[in-house]
């Protein structure tokens, strides 16, 4: 078979077929520099067509409404992840609508930048052909186009990989400083956009030192002046961890550690298999490309470019630490977290071959891939529509459109004012604060479960909704709690089908509940439930395509409760709904974590009412500017400066620092920090071990600040004191004799 397609290279490498020729001229031009943009433009263009029809009965991820809605407050840190993917979400939007072929753009755009850093460095160790094969290597993966779609922390690694990995074998070589400063600075990139790029750095580093060239390499300003500039790049980032109690550390800690050994040890195998098996295609398409040649690969392995070598250190890194890390913290390790990492080993097995490709082999290769994202586009999206249609995304995107517009009508129906705050399931919430064209405010303590801490004299003057799934009994019976603390609340039930071109679908019931602001001349009565219906096959067409249509309605009042709300303390913090419990609770993890997922601040400001129109709902720039307040503690923006700062450094002492959950869970870690973790059993599991040590850093640490934020405090008393001594004595000096007073 060898031979056979060696024959047919040769006489095609003389007298080519017509189909082949447009695919030799392209690859003409990749060395010209058009080529590689014209195939990445493509690559956005048919994939972009792909989600367009597959999803055209579905909307976006849960994932993704949850990144716009971190992006519409920016901060140097969110509840869950660094703040980068925020950062992303906030700058498309800025420029594109809100609309679902907009974030599935976005999610497209990333995915050639992606490629475009792969083939920055790709193209220093080879030229031509080599180069697209190393993308449509990686083209034949769903990794840039099915997993991207779903933007997320693990989405903008994508392109953040391969740029900071390009940036430091730019320093490793040339060790100059402004490739230092670029390596340093897109490595705090990466880590802005997860946590796990620590394995990237640390591979930096261990490849580093592992090199043959490591001592002129180390030796040179490039290492330190790199880590100088990410350590700067990264300072805002670490405050922020340090004043809200790192709640991304304490959120992966709580969720995805814990395991004993042996599942640990699996985790990690699994971990291993995984990636293995998802490059077994791209490995799999090289051999029969590269056939009998294959017995070069040692000969290339040790005469390897030294550049190569470094990213292969580096690809090593990237695998055995997460396993490392794994059994070590008995965490969880899934392999779609290493995605972003792949496009080493692709580089490695491409670059490193130090034979050239022939055309033949390099025409089919884009022929196939090309084929696939035809075949995906023509043939896979509409049987994918079709099927979902039916068979719904687990997610419920299928009705989230839908189902928010029913909820913005029957809150309109209640109130003139527009919809303010939403609760309920956290994927309907994010759904809700994306669709609506009121585009009201996450708010995480309106979630289940998170509603169950919310306290009881909290208030929320302006109103709020939540929508759940009717067979969601523990969303329906939180919410029905949550509500029931206000004098009046509504509670309603409606059926949404969807349809594809007309093709009635599967349907979902949903619940409603509705606590109207408390301005009662604003509220009406709902109208009367109506009989339930279901749609005509003749009044089919005047529903769009691929939308969802409500078919059933159940709508009933609940009676107003027998008595109102107890009242509450007057504090700013009692009357503004977007105000949180403030962060000196011990309890405060979970009011943390939505004060970064509401677009306001804590502590300071009371959002005056808004008139519901197109001109306050149009992206980011849809929220009034605040009213400023003071509150009974002197800590808003609204007191005198005197106030304000006798507040700041009276809550900079004991118990003004939230603490790491999984330190405080009653475990009883938190019991025998400082000098009784000497007294520890070895015989305790090594996650145990790691995870004690690691509360005890955590306690000692956080006494430190305690120590250095008193001893500031003490500090500038005593400065305004001699400043105050200073002023009174510049004062007499200056007053005439006859007025002059005693100091």
């Amino acid at each position: 078979m060898d031979l056979a397609f060696s024959e047919m290279a040769a006489r095609s490498e003389i007298s080519p077929a017509r189909w082949r020729k447009p695919f030799l001229i392209w690859m003409d031009g990749i060395e010209a520099g058009w080529a590689i943009p014209l195939l990445l433009i493509g690559f956005i263009a048919v994939w972009l067509a792909f989600l367009m029809i597959a999803y055209q009965g579905g909307d976006l991820h849960s994932d993704v409404l949850e990144t716009w809605t971190l992006g519409r407050s920016l901060e140097w840190g969110y509840s869950k992840h660094p703040p980068l993917m925020g950062w992303v979400a906030r700058a498309w939007t800025s420029v594109f609508p809100l609309t679902n072929w907009s974030f599935q753009l976005m999610a497209l755009v990333n995915s050639a930048l992606a490629l475009w850093c792969v083939d920055l460095i790709s193209r220093r160790f080879v030229k031509g052909d080599k180069r697209v094969i190393v993308l449509l290597l990686l083209m034949m993966l769903p990794i840039y186009q099915l997993h991207a779609q779903r933007f997320n922390a693990n989405a903008v690694l994508l392109a953040t990989w391969p740029l900071a990995t390009y940036c430091f074998l730019r320093s490793f070589e040339t060790r100059e400083i402004r490739w230092a400063i670029a390596a340093g600075a897109t490595a705090a990139l990466a880590m802005l956009g997860k946590y796990y790029s620590v394995f990237l750095i640390g591979s930096f580093v261990v490849a580093a030192i592992c090199h043959p060239q490591r001592r002129a390499y180390f030796v040179s300003w490039a290492p330190w002046v790199s880590a100088t500039v990410m350590f700067i790049a990264l300072v805002p980032h670490l405050h922020w961890l340090v004043v809200n109690g790192a709640p991304p550390f304490a959120y992966a800690l709580a969720q995805h550690t814990g395991k004993a050994l042996a599942p640990s040890v699996i985790e990690a195998f699994l971990f291993i298999l995984g990636v293995a098996m998802i490059l077994a295609t791209p490995a799999l398409t090289w051999v029969l490309m590269a056939q009998n040649r294959l017995e070069k690969i040692s000969q290339d392995f040790r005469a390897m470019n030294p550049g190569l070598l470094l990213l292969f250190l580096v690809s090593v890194g990237t695998i055995v630490f997460p396993a490392i890390t794994a059994i070590g913290l008995g965490a969880d390790m899934p392999p779609i977290w290493a995605l972003q990492g792949l496009f080493l080993f692709v580089i490695l097995i491409v670059c490193g071959a130090s034979y050239p490709v022939p055309r033949f082999y390099s025409v089919n290769l884009a022929v196939l891939v090309m084929g696939m994202a035809v075949v995906a586009v023509v043939v896979a999206a509409p049987l994918h529509a079709y099927y979902r249609n039916f068979h719904p995304l687990h997610e419920g995107r299928n009705f989230y459109q839908q189902a928010v517009a029913e909820l913005t009508r029957r809150w309109h129906e209640q109130s003139d004012a527009a919809l303010a705050a939403v609760g309920g399931d956290e994927g309907l919430a994010f759904a809700t604060a994306f669709y609506s064209p009121d585009h009201p405010v996450f708010d995480e303590r309106l979630v289940a479960p998170h509603s169950e801490a919310l306290p009881r004299h909290a208030t929320f003057e302006r109103g709020w909704a939540a929508l759940c799934y009717d067979g969601d009994t523990g969303c329906i019976a939180s919410m029905e709690g949550l509500a029931a603390r206000d004098a009046r609340f509504f509670k309603a039930e409606f059926v949404i089908q969807s349809t594809l071109f007309g093709q009635p679908g599967v349907s979902q019931r949903f619940t409603v509940l509705m606590v109207p602001s408390f301005d009662a001349d604003k509220t009406t009565p709902p109208p009367a439930s109506p009989a339930p219906t279901i749609p005509a096959p003749g009044t089919a067409e005047a529903v769009p395509e691929g939308a969802a249509v409500l078919v059933r309605q159940d709508v009933r009042q609940d009676e107003a409760t027998c008595c109102a709300p107890s009242p509450s303390p007057d504090t700013a913090e009692s009357r503004s709904e977007f105000v949180l419990p403030p962060v000196t609770s011990a309890n405060g993890r979970d009011g943390n974590r939505a004060r970064h997922a509401a677009p306001v601040m804590a502590d300071q400001l009371n959002w005056p009412d808004r008139a519901a129109t197109s001109a306050s709902r149009d992206g980011f720039a849809r929220w009034p500017m605040p009213q400023p307040s003071c509150t009974s503690r002197g800590s808003g923006v609204g007191c005198p400066p005197a106030s304000r700062a006798n507040a700041s450094i009276g809550g900079r002492g004991s118990g003004a620092r939230p603490t790491f959950s999984i330190c405080g869970d009653g475990s009883g870690l938190s019991d025998r920090l400082g000098s009784g973790r000497t007294g520890q059993s070895v015989k305790q599991p090594l996650q145990v071990r790691l995870r004690r040590r690691f509360c005890a850093m955590a306690a000692d640490f956080d006494a430190g600040v305690r120590r250095s934020q008193e001893n500031f405090a003490v500090t500038v008393g005593a400065a305004r004191e001699r400043v105050d001594h200073q002023l009174q004595l510049w004062h007499r000096d200056s007053t005439p004799d006859p007025q002059r007073r005693g100091i």
